[in-house]
């Protein structure tokens, strides 16, 4: 007998339905600009003042 601990299969399902993709999209994209604007804290003015910029563009789903 092997010492290996024995692996069980895990299986699972992910329903994504088309018609919620516009809020999935924009609840990612807001959860993304708020991961922007806590990492710009730890920055100079001038890149926070950038990252913030960035952020609310790509929140509101525009190029930047």
């Amino acid at each position: 007998m092997s010492d290996e601990p024995e692996r069980r299969t895990v299986r699972g399902e992910l329903v994504v339905r088309l018609a919620d993709a516009p809020e999935i999209l924009s609840g990612l994209r807001h959860e993304m600009a708020q991961l922007l604007r806590d990492a710009a804290e730890d920055e100079g003015p001038e890149v926070a003042a950038f990252a913030q910029r960035v952020a609310a563009a790509f929140e509101a789903g525009q190029e930047a």
